[in-house]
């Protein structure tokens, strides 16, 4: 299978770990094992024990019940374990999703700017990718009408980031509404990677798409939200039961089970995800009225103020391609 080099990763892989400052960071402030524990109120040495005593088995194979009874506390829909399955972050979990949903020849639909792993791996499958642009003059929100005149009776799957990154605009649930009823004029899924859902500017909840559509799916991990990106924990929730039948088809080829280490030192951040949300979004607020500050002050950069996430898309005014820049 040919596929494009995924442009931001490789980029990251080459300065991430020798840069001093890191402006493409999009974890927040990542926590440390003592840190964890310190946050939940455990005992090191009784968590120690119980962790050096863990036997390395493959452990629950569709991922651990109490690892999965946390995740679901975080959807306003009722959720049973056998809707969620994890895997290796949401990268993994986008992975699984796209390989078990898009056929050659399907027709799929994908805002952009977003991840690039969601438009390259439809098309490396395959399909016709049709790109839903985000504008600034629409403050990065999915366009309806553009929408509806892009899906055909092939459209297999809409494929949304939210909040999205770069742009950090976070799609209201009435306009998520409208992309379902979209989706449902075709009977497409639609695949929402809500890996910055939480991380919001004020205490509202962000609705997930699978609290409004039985074909929704929900991709998330412990990275961003959650401040655990080295877990290299994510997930995998829907409603629709007959896909998660092919996705778990698809998973036993490419995941077995995740690690059991990472299992239950994620049901321990779930068990306390309110105190880690708090210090999150204290975290990203700060940071963001710092830039909104900087911004005003720079007479030649301009943006869309992001309204969640930890990542916002800036525009330059100068003579200058942003590799050299």
């Amino acid at each position: 299978m040919k596929i494009k080099d995924f442009g931001v990763e490789q980029w990251m892989n080459k300065y991430e770990t020798k840069a001093q400052y890191n402006l493409g960071e999009t974890c927040v402030s990542p926590l440390s094992l003592r840190a964890l524990l310190k946050v939940a109120g455990v005992d090191e040495n009784e968590f120690t024990t119980k962790l050096l005593d863990t036997r390395l088995t493959y452990g629950a194979i569709e991922g651990a019940s109490k690892l999965k009874q946390g995740i679901a506390q975080l959807y306003r829909t009722p959720l049973a374990p056998d809707d969620i399955v994890t895997e290796h972050g949401a990268i993994g979990a986008n992975n699984l999703v796209l390989n078990t949903v898009v056929e050659p020849g399907d027709e799929v639909v994908v805002v952009t700017p977003t991840y690039q792993q969601l438009e390259s791996i439809p098309q490396a499958l395959g399909a016709t990718v049709k790109l839903l642009p985000l504008t600034k003059e629409n403050h990065y929100l999915p366009d309806i009408q553009e929408l509806k005149q892009l899906v055909t009776p092939h459209t297999k799957l809409i494929i949304l980031n939210n909040p999205d990154n770069p742009t950090g605009a976070l799609i209201p649930e009435a306009k998520l509404e409208e992309v379902v009823t979209v989706a449902k004029s075709v009977d497409a899924y639609v695949l929402c990677d809500e890996v910055y859902r939480h991380l919001t500017q004020d205490d509202q909840y962000s609705p997930s798409i699978i609290d409004l559509y039985e074909k929704g799916i929900s991709t998330s991990s412990f990275s961003k939200a959650f401040s655990l990106a080295g877990l290299r924990l994510g997930w995998i929730a829907t409603r629709d039961r007959a896909l998660m039948t092919q996705l778990l088809s698809h998973r036993d080829y490419a995941t077995i089970s995740c690690g059991v280490v990472d299992e239950m030192i994620g049901t321990l951040a779930l068990q306390n995800w309110q105190k880690i949300l708090h210090r999150n979004r204290l975290i990203i607020r700060e940071n963001l009225q710092l830039l909104t500050k900087w911004v005003a002050g720079q007479d030649k950069i301009s943006w869309q103020r992001p309204t969640a996430g930890t990542t916002a898309l800036l525009y330059y005014d100068a003579p200058l391609a942003s590799t050299a820049f």
